[in-house]
């Protein structure tokens, strides 16, 4: 009986291969004959070892038209219109997932059969693959009319700008899963000796309590554990393309006089486990060679918005690690949004600090503002252009080493005068602009007191507050945006708005 031969799913045809690097290629197998790989006259053998063998073929420059052939004994794989160019891997929740198909500008979107995006299914734990068909998902699609709704928004905004720029193929891996927290994308060890230790002792608390029987019967009879279809969920189609909150309740409601469930059960299958999707997703694109990770997630980690720099910094440690290399990090702020329980409306201020702080104190992480996108009722901004263009920013900036703008405005430090407070920022380009008549999304307070009748203008990367009510003398404390939800119209040059900030008078 011949050997079983297998490639890991990310391997097929139109995939793009990480230039300037090594391109790792594995799969598994039965038996013990070698496994030969070539590709553009290159070639490998690799052994299996424990029902798994892989192979590093050299770097290769940007190319396009290639056929990849793996084969053992009587058993070949080719792989065609393969290429090697830029590939990034997309990651996080349900606004990076955010289909092409909802964005506000899709019926201006263009093809451009150099960008190639790969979906890894949403499956949270092993064997879920063979329990429906996920056949939507696990291969490589060129970004032409009859696909394009099925790409990443974001990620279409971001391979668009780095293709055009710099003219090589781009491929985008897709690996994110709506409302689940960043201990979910992480092997647990990351967290056992921190702070973020709180999530795994959340969940040892739901497997104490769970009725194991009742949790597998709940689990293989709800449909929403079986994300197989992308478009064929009502209630996730009605908040992906946006409907008024009365709306959504009708919806809901709707389902469940029908008897349809809305909601998972946590437990040792669920998507939002600590460690879940990193075992069943992340694992099984790793170490696909990437140049980097853009990371748009943070909403669903509200429940422990304290901890979040902790747990984001183990993260990408975590993924580093199995990688191999320390990759870069473009990471998207949370945009406002009225967040729902008002009595913690100060939960994603929290969120948007620690991301903040996480691209500070982690090397080779970096931010991009969305903070004038949001949608006060809509915690899915529709317009995914500034996200994905405002990556690319960041990555021409400071991955491939453009000597541009490319980070938003950030406030360095506040000088109080009598009459006047003055903010100075970085990032500002040739100077500061307000789109209006003053800055929006500030609170100002001299001795405690809210300071209301004020003016603002910009000198250069200055702001300016006046008003006769500031005195050197008094306390003074600025915030900006520090709110959940708040209208932002503070810009630099080229259009990137200023991040969030709380400053102290000197």
């Amino acid at each position: 009986m011949g050997k079983k031969l297998e490639t890991a799913m990310i391997f097929g045809d139109h995939m793009v291969l990480q230039r300037q690097k090594p391109i790792r290629i594995w799969g598994s197998c039965e038996g013990d004959g070698p496994v030969r790989i070539s590709l553009a006259g290159q070639e490998t053998t690799a052994e299996c070892t424990d029902g798994r063998w892989e192979a590093v073929l050299p770097p290769m420059e940007a190319y396009e038209g290639l056929e990849l052939v793996v084969s053992s004994g009587d058993e070949t794989f080719r792989f065609t219109d393969v290429a090697v160019g830029e590939v990034w891997l997309a990651a996080g929740q349900s606004n990076m997932e955010f289909y092409l198909r909802y964005d506000a500008e899709r019926k201006d979107a263009e093809e451009n059969p150099k960008i190639r995006m790969f979906d890894y299914p949403e499956v949270a734990f092993e064997g879920q693959l063979e329990q429906g068909d996920y056949s939507d998902y696990g291969f490589w699609r060129v970004c032409q009319s009859e696909n394009l709704d099925y790409f990443s928004a974001a990620a279409y905004y971001f391979a668009m700008k780095i293709q055009k720029r710099y003219q090589v193929p781009v491929g985008i891996v897709g690996c994110s899963w709506g409302a689940t927290p960043a201990c979910a994308w992480m092997d647990p060890a990351y967290l056992e000796d921190n702070e973020g230790k709180v999530w795994l002792e959340d969940y040892q608390k739901v497997l104490d309590e769970l009725d194991t029987e009742a949790y597998e019967k709940e689990y293989q009879s709800n449909p929403e554990h079986f994300r197989q279809k992308p478009f064929e969920n009502e209630l996730n189609e009605a908040m992906m393309y946006g409907v008024t909150p009365e709306e959504l309740g009708r919806i809901i409601q709707d389902m469940l006089s029908r008897g349809e469930s809305i909601a998972q059960t946590e437990g040792p299958k669920s998507e939002k486990r600590p460690g879940g999707l990193y075992g069943s997703m992340v694992k099984k694109i790793a170490p696909y060679p990437v140049c980097g990770v853009l990371w748009y997630q943070g909403e669903n980690d509200e429940k422990h918005a304290d901890v979040y720099d902790t747990v984001l910094s183990r993260l990408i440690r975590c993924w580093r690690d199995l990688w191999g290399e320390e990759l870069p990090f473009c990471i998207v702020q949370l945009a406002p949004f009225r967040y729902w329980d008002q009595e913690h409306m100060d939960l994603y201020p929290a969120l948007r600090r620690a991301q903040d702080q996480v691209s500070r104190e982690v090397p080779a992480v970096w931010v991009a503002s969305i903070m004038d996108e949001g949608v006060e009722t809509d915690i899915h901004p529709k317009k995914k252009r500034p996200v994905g263009e405002r990556l690319a920013l960041l990555a021409r900036g400071h991955v491939y080493g453009e000597e541009i703008l490319c980070d938003p405005p950030e406030c360095r430090n506040l000088t109080v005068e009598d009459g006047r407070l003055i903010l100075i920022f970085d990032n500002a380009g040739e100077g500061l602009e307000i789109r209006g008549e003053r800055v929006e999304a500030l609170v100002i307070t001299c001795d405690g007191k809210g300071l209301e009748d004020y003016g603002t203008r910009i000198e250069k990367d200055s702001l300016i507050i006046e008003s006769p009510e500031i005195e050197k003398e008094k306390k003074v404390c600025v915030r900006f945006a520090e709110t959940d939800f708040c209208i932002v119209n503070l810009y630099s040059s080229i259009g990137l708005p200023a991040k969030p900030f709380t400053k102290y008078g000197d």
